[in-house]
């Protein structure tokens, strides 16, 4: 990670959504001062009573509700986040990994011209993530294996996109009632499967995705 020192402001961002057979990926980008980013390492340790809604972690690793708890905290203190998404046919037309980037840049885009934080950024995301094309010049970019795990900023990104994604597929779920959305969230799950042999693909699947899966039909 680039020097922080240099740094007033951080940018974290991660993605959700890059293994599901439906819906969209997702990508959030969370603006935090640098301070309240150092202040919330304590939270990976949380317990009860400590100013913290939950322990903080990578947002696999929470419940809906302690991801909810936290998205909350988020609104309540007023903490700049953006979240991008992209859609299956774009994940179909230019690959997932393509997909993952166009929205971690999207979402970069979004906090950082919706912010007022002057100076340099710290742009810190999770895993192999890129915003090449969108960078900023005079920000400074790192990315590396579970930063949502060590970096508040990256861990609050994971979780607030979990969380709008999470009630996508909710939604989509009424409208598409045969396969489960509200439950699988869009995930390879054997009932999910089952539902596309059964009743074919839906325009929110991952035509690519569906390998070794009978989807014809479109609904």
């Amino acid at each position: 990670m680039h020097p922080t020192h240099r740094c007033q402001w951080i940018v974290g961002i991660d993605e959700v959504g890059r293994g599901p057979l439906a819906g969209d990926t997702y990508a959030g980008a969370v603006l935090l001062p640098m301070h309240l980013n150092k202040k919330l390492l304590r939270a990976y340790r949380a317990s009860p009573g400590n100013g913290f809604p939950c322990r903080l972690a990578d947002s696999k690793k929470l419940s809906p509700r302690q991801r909810e708890a936290w998205a909350a905290w988020m609104r309540q203190r007023g903490i700049a986040y953006a979240v991008a998404r992209v859609s299956p046919a774009v994940i179909d037309r230019i690959n997932i990994a393509r997909a993952c980037d166009l929205a971690a840049g999207r979402a970069y885009r979004r906090v950082r011209t919706g912010s007022d934080a002057s100076g340099a950024l710290c742009v810190v995301a999770d895993g192999g993530l890129s915003v090449d094309g969108f960078l900023q010049a005079g920000d400074l970019f790192d990315h590396f294996p579970k930063a949502d795990e060590r970096v508040p900023a990256v861990s609050l990104a994971s979780i607030i996109a979990k969380v709008l994604r999470d009630r996508a597929m909710v939604r989509l779920a009424r409208r598409y009632p045969r396969y489960g959305f509200d439950a699988n969230k869009g995930y390879g799950t054997r009932k999910h499967c089952a539902a596309v042999r059964a009743h074919g693909a839906t325009p929110a699947h991952r035509r690519t995705f569906l390998s070794g899966i009978s989807a014809s039909a479109a609904q």
